[in-house]
């Protein structure tokens, strides 16, 4: 007998006990499988939907993040984590939404290199902040709610150990991320918005290339502060150098600007949250015809917030009750 795998019989008394039901004595039986067959998928499974019924949401995760590890990418667990943290719109457990959009058109610099190396500049930020504030961030599970390709999304794992879960709009580019980014600690969910965030899930989130196509900023970030995350990283276009009008054109692509002070104003408003750091990046400047082309990549790094930036940065943090 193979003591890493459950007797079959057992699990399929026990996953057909699920469909009306767990009695006591076998919430209790599976307790000792666990204990038994840690590393039997099917255990592990049955751990999930125990403390599921429990209300044990961040149980319930940890159990199907452990399904991963043993079986990377395996489908039912991929579907599980969907279900348990992307409900449908309908779901009156969940928070509210927003009324806008998070299918960020592609700008005609955003897919050259030098501009990348800027967006990873902004990631790389993040991952700093959190190895320089956690004791331990690889116990962290955060939450990237525009994570395009997923490339970026993998890197804060790479950088820091954190799980961390994507979300993306377009279902073809979630199993593209997936294919290609995702692994035992990396999952990416479609969610188109209004999004629905499980509360006390998460211990970071990142916000880069969304609010600027939602027409409610403030209740778009209410929605995220409903989920009780404790750091959050929003980054914006700002709004300062709008006057030009041949930047007015280049930014076009995006629905709103922000300066400094009234993407602090946003955030702080409602008293749950306050700025820990406030910071900007450079992406353009004019060439001799008054045209703005990109910087240097090296140009590109996130520093405290000056005169003529391009984007803004909050780190925000929660307040304690």
């Amino acid at each position: 007998m193979n003591e890493t795998n459950a007797p079959d019989e057992l699990i399929s008394r026990l996953l057909a006990a699920t469909t009306r039901g767990l009695t006591p004595d076998e919430v209790e039986e599976i307790n000792l499988l666990l204990a038994r067959y840690p590393v039997d998928t099917r255990s592990q499974y049955l751990g999930y939907i125990v403390k599921l019924n429990h209300g044990d949401q961040c149980g319930a995760l940890d159990s199907l993040w452990t399904c991963l590890e043993i079986s990377p990418k395996e489908k039912v667990f991929m579907e599980s984590i969907q279900d348990l943290l992307a409900p449908s719109n309908t779901d009156s457990s969940t928070t509210s939404g927003y009324s806008g959009s998070n299918n960020s058109p592609v700008g005609e610099y955003e897919n050259k290199p030098e501009y990348l190396v800027g967006i990873a500049s902004r990631y790389k930020y993040v991952a700093r902040t959190l190895l320089q504030n956690c004791s331990t961030t690889s116990s962290l599970c955060g939450l990237d709610l525009s994570s395009k390709d997923g490339s970026f999304t993998r890197l804060i794992h790479n950088l820091t150990g954190a799980r961390m879960i994507g979300i993306c709009a377009n279902q073809d580019g979630v199993q593209n991320a997936n294919n290609s980014y995702g692994n035992h600690r990396v999952a990416f969910l479609h969610q188109k918005s209004p999004f629905i965030l499980r509360k006390d899930i998460y211990n970071f989130a990142i916000c880069f290339g969304a609010l600027e196509y939602v027409s409610n900023h403030e209740l778009f970030i209410e929605n995220i502060f409903e989920a009780n995350i404790k750091t959050i990283f929003i980054a914006v276009p700002a709004g300062e150098n709008l006057a030009r009008t041949k930047h007015k054109t280049r930014l076009k692509d995006n629905q709103f600007h922000f300066s400094s002070s009234e993407l602090i104003d946003i955030c702080e408003k409602n008293g749950a949250y306050s700025v820990k750091r406030a910071s900007s990046q450079l992406f353009y400047e004019p060439d001799d015809a008054g045209v703005l082309t990109l910087v240097g990549s090296n140009r590109m790094y996130v520093r405290p917030t000056f005169p003529h930036a391009d984007f803004h940065l909050v780190h925000l943090e929660k307040r304690l009750a």
